[in-house]
């Protein structure tokens, strides 16, 4: 018997999801949870649709109610259901079925039985309905949807039952668990079944969890249950990060299914395939799906700063026009639109030094969009110039909220109040030519009139490609919003090749454009291994990784016990310079080093092989499996789990040991995943050097 299973199949495609399983002819499709809603509507069944026998058991956001023994699932914030269940117009007689008096329907015993019930507390809540392509979209407003909602008859397995295929038979224990944070198994299995269903995993099993905390967020009476009766399969989800992942406790084989639902560059999904007649399993991921998800490409955030740029532009055009001198109120009011340089030698002759420094230097803090050449030298200009930090900070001795900064946001917000100052004083003695500086043209005051016209366009575009920037979309519609920007006259001409390399089985030498500037053979790669990062604050540090591209010989330093040892390997080979994949290491080893009166430079890998190399990903791992298919690992220990593990295990001392988890081997892999992380650095770098 063929059975196919997944979990927590949040975001990917459900068209994808379709195809995969017909591909696959399963016998049985087993689902451990999490988003029926996506699967179940009043009149409407995915799992029907694929025409296979299937089960299910609910996850951790579906709250489950129970009576006489049927149960009905709560569904909150949207539902959708298909064509022909809603009449062609949405009519005053169709919302009456929904806005029915909570109380009357609460005294109805029959009121679950109805096809579908809106409950609401409050006579100003209704329903938003919406169609988009063949569905209707209702979505129920207010906080109370969390205790009221769109209820639906469901049949989840919740305890055993057998299933029967061509003379075999296996028996499957279904786990009902409990909604919210601190979720747990309800009915844990009292016997033995080939395979446990469950959402949530046994306690120390594939559940280390750091969303709210480092630690097992697993099931304790789940895992005596397995330890108990030693079932031949767990099948489960939850704990997104180790989906894929396969573990034993004896001689039970615990599978998580479940994909990730922080949206990769493909929106892929996990699946497992499992053959009973020697129960043998493979796990599986789609891969090539023929989807993408925008905002996981290099250069979508470029892309999103400028229309929303150029939407402010628009907003403040239209409301100010033909007010008598509206174009410098625009100018007046928008400062961060930035002025070109030859605007600023001609401001510098009017205005003292360390004045035109903050003004220059809020232009190169903030002008991400400005033409390359104009930024160099901006920057070059400052380098000649001193500030007075002094003056910044009398000026925001005033400010309501003086007394409750630091020093460093002192020193941050009166830089950006004083120039902000300083620029509209500028503006006001009305030297500087009536042209501003956006994106990368120029705009003069008669293409405002042009502009202007387009403000609807600009919205509709804006909102498009907020919807589809971060779901799972077809190359096709991707190239459609794309082109749709390209019309406003922003350059997406880079993400486009970007997008369009994930046709691309593999990388080959048209896509790379010239060589990367970093010299493999005099440089030295470094790689660090923290906790995990708290927000712009990087992890505690435990292990840094140390090697020359010429002899590929790898040190590996314990922080802080061999901290001496590394300071002495900087300065014994008389380094001058880091290259690393990203720009985390240096934010980690900079204060190390300088604190020891090593100062270095630090050359950013992904940045400048992102300037040679058109590509959908620059994950250092994703990257080189595309360029050396041939030597391709797969089995390395994740980064973000190996941060999980640091935190857990070596960089806190209260933590240091867990009856669930092996230290040494933990960091053997973790220590393992650092060497080959370099060595792939230096195998790229050389690549591209050549």
């Amino acid at each position: 018997m063929k059975i196919f299973a997944f979990s927590d199949w949040r975001i990917q495609s459900l068209e994808i999801l379709k195809k995969s399983i017909a591909d696959e002819s399963p016998d049985l499709l087993l689902y451990a949870g999490d988003d029926l809603n996506r699967f179940i509507g009043n009149n409407y069944n995915f799992f029907n649709e694929c025409k296979v026998p299937y089960f299910y058991v609910n996850g951790n956001d579906e709250k489950l109610i129970e009576k006489n023994g049927k149960y009905y699932l709560i569904t909150r914030n949207k539902d959708y259901y298909r064509e022909g269940f809603v009449p062609d117009s949405i009519s005053g007689s169709i919302l009456e079925k929904f806005f029915l008096d909570a109380n009357r329907k609460r005294n109805d015993s029959n009121w679950l039985e109805k096809p579908i019930q809106m409950l609401f507390n409050s006579s100003s809540e209704h329903i938003s309905i919406h169609k988009n392509g063949k569905d209707y979209y209702f979505y129920k407003k207010g906080e109370s949807v969390i205790t009221y909602g769109i209820e639906k008859r469901i049949n989840p397995l919740i305890g055993q039952t057998c299933f029967k295929k061509d003379g075999e038979s296996i028996s499957i224990y279904g786990c009902e668990c409990s909604s919210g944070l601190g979720s747990d198994v309800y009915n844990a299995p009292n016997a033995y079944a080939d395979i446990y269903l469950t959402h949530i995993p046994p306690l120390g099993k594939l559940d280390l969890s750091a969303r709210f905390g480092v630690g097992h967020i697993g099931s304790k009476i789940l895992l005596e249950s397995i330890k108990k009766h030693q079932p031949k399969l767990i099948i489960c989800g939850h704990s997104h990060m180790w989906g894929g992942l396969v573990t034993t406790i004896g001689d039970t084989v615990i599978l998580n299914v479940s994909s990730q639902d922080n949206r990769n560059y493909r929106g892929q999904g996990n699946y497992a395939i499992i053959d009973t007649d020697n129960w043998t399993y493979q796990m599986k991921t789609i891969r090539n799906a023929p989807s993408v998800v925008m905002r996981k490409i290099r250069g979508c955030k470029t892309i999103d700063k400028k229309l929303k740029k150029l939407h402010k532009l628009l907003e403040h055009i239209e409301s100010n026009w033909g007010k008598k001198d509206g174009y410098n109120l625009f100018r007046n009011r928008y400062y961060a639109f930035r002025i070109p340089i030859k605007e600023l030698q001609v401001i510098k002759n009017r205005i003292p030094e360390s004045r035109f420094y903050i003004e220059v230097l809020l232009a190169v803090e903030s002008w991400e969009s400005c033409i390359k050449e104009h930024r160099e030298s901006l920057r070059s200009y400052i380098k000649e110039h001193q500030a007075d930090f002094k003056e910044y900070k009398e000026y925001l001795k005033s400010h309501p909220a003086y007394k409750s900064w630091s020093e460093e946001k002192l020193e941050r917000q009166a830089r950006w109040f004083y120039a902000k100052k300083l620029y509209l004083e500028i503006l006001k003695r009305d030297k500087v030519p009536r042209y501003i500086q956006f994106l990368d043209y120029e705009f003069k005051k008669t293409d405002l009139k042009k502009l202007k016209k387009q403000i609807g366009k600009v919205r509709r575009i804006q909102n498009d490609w907020q919807e589809y920037k971060s779901e799972p979309i077809t190359i096709e519609q991707a190239f459609g919003i794309l082109s749709r920007i390209e019309e406003l006259g922003i350059d997406v001409s880079t993400f486009r090749k970007r997008v369009r390399s994930m046709e691309s089985e593999r990388i080959d030498d048209p896509l790379i454009s010239r060589g990367i500037t970093i010299n493999t053979e005099e440089q030295y790669f470094v790689d660090v291994e923290t906790g995990l990062a708290r927000g712009d604050t990087p992890g505690e540090l435990w292990l840094i990784g140390i090697g020359n591209g010429t002899d590929n010989k790898i040190e590996q330093f314990r922080f802080p016990s061999e901290k001496d040892d590394f300071i002495r390997y900087i300065k014994d080979r008389d380094i001058k310079s880091l290259v690393s994949w990203t720009r985390y290491d240096s934010k980690v080893l900079r204060p190390i080093l300088e604190g020891e009166g090593v100062e270095l430079e630090y050359y950013d890998a992904c940045a400048r092989s992102a300037n040679c190399l058109t590509w959908h990903t620059y994950r250092l791992h994703e990257l080189y499996n595309f360029m050396f298919p041939e030597k391709a690992v797969d089995d390395l220990i994740p980064g973000r789990i190996a941060g999980i593990y640091a935190d857990h295990l070596i960089v806190h001392k209260k933590s240091s040991s867990c009856p669930h988890c092996s230290k040494e081997e933990i960091i053997k892999k973790i220590m393992e995943r650092n060497r080959v992380d370099i060595q792939q650095m230096i195998e790229i770098c050389t690549y591209l050097e050549e």
